[in-house]
């Protein structure tokens, strides 16, 4: 709970196969956080199935992800005046042209660096492993060793790999687990479409209780 009110954007991430309840319980999760003002993001690499479609909200669902963060070129300004900063874009390159009032820049004062993530916080939900995240994490690794990583799952065989990790084996399904800690972020977060989601996850994850 402490690490959701620090982060300002978060990326969710339900397992796949797709199904009720990780869907259910990602963009239950989605809502919520919207709710408290939050950004965030929904990433489900296998599209969401036809049976499920009738569920609020879940045309916020990517299927495709790429982390990306800003390069950032520090040249040291010390005693230095700058007459003008343009930039030029060709197919296979891209020029930054600082232009000094007098004299000449020292190359060894530049220096190239990669902006903050984007992203602040990663939840994955009903996943037992990156595994089941079909590709996303193995292709943005860097991402998930750069933030932290809230797992909430429900399985036994949960490889526990988050900073933190909310793993009831005792609990039916994910989105019950979701559904306590949406509790917990707020007096009256739960309205009828995250209720409907929450209650797919059940009903899915219980064979229809």
């Amino acid at each position: 709970l402490s690490l959701i009110k620090q982060s300002g954007n978060v990326l969710i991430l339900p397992s796949s196969p797709a199904d009720g309840d990780s869907l259910g319980s990602g963009v239950a999760l989605h809502l919520a956080l919207k709710k408290l003002g939050k950004e965030s993001t929904v990433v489900c690499a296998e599209p969401v199935p036809e049976v499920l479609e009738f569920l609020p909200h879940t045309k916020v669902i990517k299927n495709e992800f790429y982390f990306a963060r800003d390069l950032v070129i520090t040249l040291s300004a010390r005693d230095l005046e700058i007459e003008n900063i343009t930039h030029d874009v060709s197919p296979d390159k891209i020029n930054i042209i600082v232009t000094p009032l007098k004299g000449k820049i020292d190359l060894e004062n530049i220096r190239a660096s990669y902006g903050k993530s984007k992203y602040d916080l990663v939840i994955a939900v009903d996943a037992g492993d990156v595994s089941q995240f079909e590709g996303i994490y193995e292709n943005n690794t860097e991402l998930f060793n750069a933030v932290p990583v809230i797992n909430i799952d429900h399985h036994i065989s949960n490889t526990e790999f988050g900073k933190i990790n909310l793993v009831d084996v005792m609990a039916s399904s994910a989105s019950s687990v979701v559904m306590l800690m949406i509790k917990e972020m707020g007096e009256n977060l739960i309205d009828a479409d995250i209720a409907t989601l929450l209650l797919a996850g059940l009903i899915t994850d219980t064979s229809s209780f």
